[in-house]
């Protein structure tokens, strides 16, 4: 008896000794608990982390290994890895430093959650890794990284990650910094019909407001433009310390709001929003939106010929400017004093301002192009290793594929015989004749940029033999193909899936119809197949790669198709086979 008496005592000191432990982690709580219903206190926990010292920071991992002991979760373990990693790159001075190595580190993490099915670490960590890429100019990667994580979110629902919401408009805000406002507003869309929650809310403002950005200077559509900040100005929050910055995006909707009114020349109604606008925004600390609104003001009342209060304003303009520098602010406040000191009859100033209005706007566009350049030159890179790899990959499929067939045929010879044997010839038959066609599709994906070389290294030649002014009026029609072929083959225009010839036309200055015609009499065929041809040339190069992220619905998209049945559709009519069948084909090669 006294022997039990003491093993009970131990083992209530031992519970006792366990109840302590689990109050004093506060991720006891959280174990056995599907994801979704702690997310946002996992998050809570995860944005404290960051701002530990290092001390700290151990101190909270070994809380969570002792959860993953408790429970022997693969999701707990996971998450033991991933604070690792951050506490690693704490320790490394992220994200001042951020190497190849850490990069690496993040992408083992990223597979063993993908594989693990540990999704919200998966997701966590490839949108670190987009915005790291992002950050250090590698845009061509951002984006890459940024389309593969929209195409696994297509499989899961926020009820099992409820950050789904937030990836989606973190995607759409990467395309809306490179003006692609098309695909901007599909991430955005698709952002805002996930169910809203106080853990999403407030991200959902933001893509509200870009939304409405993009219906403005995408679409030119400025009453779905009012309709999104409209929604902003409705918007019932979840949270009582969202609720006590209400003034904040009240604000910046009623700007906006006030712009549009500016825009269509309402005065009147664009007046009382763009000083509640401004009286909201200098209360909440954003003088950079308050320059703005105040700007705005003094375009309104130069409209209107009041001068007084116009001046007035581009004063507040300056002064808020000044304590917090916007870039795309101060183009505009150059351009209303301009117009002011033209109104006033001081030519001298006018012209002055304007000269700064087109200098700061060159620079802004400068600034913007070489971003674009960046990732011209990141694509090309990536394209010619891309080829290099294919080439290499194809040869190791041709020489495993002849070693199968070989033994496939001997071993089908031998257990099929008589009957079987015509039905073994027609199907190596057929599959010679599907290895034959994604042979030739893939030398044809390729034969373009060969041809591109040959040609310009031919023309350059014959331009330095030849009077210029006879060259422009002989071939001026050759010259407006090869710059529509350049606008194809380098800038990937077809890559857009809202390409149109006027697009085309317009960029080329032309007209066009007459660049239809120039199309139609070089390649003998129309619009639509001309660019066709690219986008499945470009899918073919891109589906032979042995990359098992690239599906087929991710490629179709990428090379400009909207949706996975008009790629298929195209691709059968261009090629004569599915992209599925090309696919499985090209692996048995």
């Amino acid at each position: 008896m006294k022997v039990v008496s003491t093993l009970c005592a131990v083992m209530v000191i031992s519970l006792g000794c366990f109840r302590m432990t689990a109050q004093d982690n506060p991720f006891t709580q959280m174990a056995d608990k599907p994801y979704a219903e702690y997310a946002q206190e996992w998050y809570g926990h995860y944005e404290e982390f960051l701002k530990l010292d290092t001390v700290e920071c151990r101190k909270v991992v070994r809380q969570i290994e002792e959860v993953a002991r408790q429970t022997g979760s693969t999701e707990w373990k996971m998450y033991v890895d991933y604070f690792e990693l951050i506490l690693t790159k704490i320790k490394n001075n992220y994200p001042a430093v951020y190497s190849e190595k850490m990069l690496q580190q993040e992408f083992e993490l990223l597979d063993k959650a993908r594989k693990a099915g540990v999704g919200q670490i998966e997701f966590k960590l490839r949108d670190e890794i987009l915005v790291n890429y992002y950050r250090f100019r590698n845009y061509e990667r951002s984006l890459e990284q940024c389309n593969i994580q929209a195409d696994r979110l297509r499989d899961v629902s926020s009820g099992d990650v409820p950050e789904k919401a937030r990836y989606l408009i973190q995607a759409g805000n990467l395309y809306y910094y490179f003006r692609d406002y098309t695909k901007a507003i599909s991430f955005y869309e698709q952002a805002l019909n996930e169910p809203e929650t106080g853990y999403n809310q407030w991200y959902r403002l933001g893509a509200l407001n870009n939304l409405g950005l993009c219906y403005r200077y995408g679409l030119d559509d400025l009453d779905r433009s009012d309709s999104c900040f409209h929604i902003i100005l409705q918007t019932k929050y979840f949270l009582s310390k969202d609720e006590e910055k209400r003034d904040e995006w009240d604000g910046i909707a009623e700007g906006n709001i006030g712009r549009n009114m500016l825009m269509r020349k309402e005065y009147g109604k664009a007046i009382p929003l763009l000083k509640s606008s401004l009286q909201k925004a200098v209360k909440s600390g954003d003088y950079g939106f308050a320059s703005g609104s105040a700007n705005m003001l003094a375009a309104v009342y130069l409209a209107q010929g009041n001068t007084a209060e116009a001046k007035r304003y581009i004063d507040i303009a300056l002064d808020y400017y000044s304590r917090w520098p916007r870039e795309s602010v101060l183009p505009q406040i150059y351009a209303t004093m301009s117009k002011y000191y033209a109104t006033t009859g001081n030519a001298a100033l006018s012209m002055a301002y304007m000269d700064s209005t087109l200098a700061e706007n060159k620079r802004q566009a400068e600034e913007f192009n070489a971003i674009q350049i960046v990732r011209v030159e990141q694509r090309r890179h990536i394209s010619e290793q891309a080829l290099k790899d294919e080439q290499l990959h194809t040869e190791t499929i041709q020489k495993a594929g002849y070693r199968r067939s070989l033994i496939i045929t001997v071993i089908s010879l031998f257990l099929l015989g008589g009957i079987l044997f015509r039905y073994l010839v027609l199907y190596r038959k057929k599959k010679a004749a599907y290895g034959e066609l994604v042979r030739k599709l893939q030398e044809w994906a390729q034969v373009d940029t060969l041809i591109d070389k040959t040609l310009n290294e031919s023309d350059q030649t014959e331009t330095d033999e030849q009077d210029m002014k006879d060259f422009i009026l002989e071939e001026s029609d050759l010259l407006l193909m090869k710059e529509t072929e350049r606008l194809m083959t380098e800038d990937k225009l077809y890559k857009n899936n809202a390409l149109t010839i006027d697009m085309i036309a317009q960029r080329l200055g032309c007209k066009k119809n007459h660049l239809s015609k120039v199309i139609n009499s070089h390649t003998k065929n129309n619009f639509n197949f001309f660019v066709s041809e690219y986008r499945i040339k470009e899918a073919i190069r891109m589906l032979s790669l042995d990359d098992k992220t690239l599906s087929i619905k991710v490629v179709a998209y990428m090379v400009g198709y909207n949706n996975r049945n008009s790629f298929n559709v195209a691709f059968r009519k261009m090629t004569g086979m599915s992209p599925t069948d090309y696919r499985a084909n090209l692996q048995k090669k």
